[in-house]
């Protein structure tokens, strides 16, 4: 019977022994499971905080014709422009030609002549499409984004007009090109000219145009230029002392500019006659400088 009783309790204690061991592992098994999960967890917190780059955007392309492609801002009202990116394009495919024999390019509810300029000083006919066809710009002397401000006309009541402009703060914009084919010129490009209003303008970079690419023979018999609203006398000068005939435009076609006695962006302030209300006209202006210089040689 002692016997027994011993070996029950041997029995016992056996049987205690093996469920504390379970009990171990089963508790350990679950802090090892449980430290995992946390080691796991604060991993994935620790990328979870690290930034991410975001890629950036690249900018649309105003002209995807342009060996420069640049992003051109759009005008939010009438009075204000910006010039657009020629550079790369074939020389038909933007502008027109005026019923004043110049070519011009629209901007809002104003225009602007455009002048090109040939790395040797040739003239072509830049109102002929056929021969502009043959060309393509590589260099512009307005950066693409230059801002410019213009003013409307008015009807008899004050109000404005939307396509009637009284002045454009640009007189011009010159293109320089080559052609189609062709590597660009390695002549410079023009001076950037100061954007101006209507009374306060600045004086164009003539050099290296032909000189029947810009300008007009006025009714007096001379040659002139447009700056706003009035207009400056050019007198004309061969490097040879050979005779240039402003009215002659066919003699004006075999001479490139070589020098100017004024500098580009020299300062010309406008003045304006008025009616007899008092109101000011907006083409009968007074230039504070009254005439240039320019000097030529014939081409080639």
């Amino acid at each position: 019977m002692k016997r027994s009783g011993v070996l029950a309790s041997a029995l016992c204690a056996g049987f205690l022994a093996l469920a504390l061991c379970a009990c171990g592992q089963s508790a350990q098994s679950v802090s090892d499971s449980q430290t995992y999960a946390d080691e796991e967890e604060e991993y994935v917190e620790d990328v979870e905080e690290e930034p991410v780059e975001e890629p950036e955007e690249e900018p649309e392309e105003e002209n995807s014709s342009s060996s420069q492609s640049v992003s051109v801002k759009t005008s939010t009202d009438k009075y204000t422009q910006y010039v657009r990116n020629y550079v790369g394009q074939n020389a038909a495919t933007f502008g027109y030609s005026s019923l004043g024999g110049d070519r011009r390019d629209r901007y809002g509810g104003g225009n602007i002549p455009l002048v090109f300029v040939t790395e040797d000083g040739e003239y072509f006919d830049f109102t002929d499409e056929e021969a502009l066809k043959d060309y393509v710009v590589y260099a512009q002397n307005e950066a693409p984004n230059t801002e410019f401000k213009m003013g409307f006309q008015t009807d008899s009541d004050g109000e404005e007009y939307d396509n009637l402009t009284s002045w454009v703060g640009l007189d011009e914009i010159v293109l320089n090109v080559k052609k189609v084919g062709a590597p660009d010129g390695s002549a410079k490009a023009n001076t950037a000219i100061t954007p101006g209003d209507k009374y306060n303008r600045y004086v164009g970079d003539y050099v290296g145009r032909n000189l029947a690419s810009f300008g007009y023979t006025s009714l007096a018999g001379d040659r002139r230029v447009y700056v706003g609203g009035g207009n400056i006398l050019l007198n004309i000068t061969a490097e040879d002392g050979s005779w240039v005939d402003p009215n002659d435009e066919e003699a004006l076609q075999d001479y490139v500019v070589t020098g100017q006695s004024v500098s580009p962006n020299t300062p010309v302030t406008v003045t304006f006659d008025t009616d007899s209300q008092g109101k000011e006209y907006d083409s009968l202006g007074q230039t504070s400088i009254e005439s240039i210089n320019l000097t030529v040689r014939s081409v080639g």
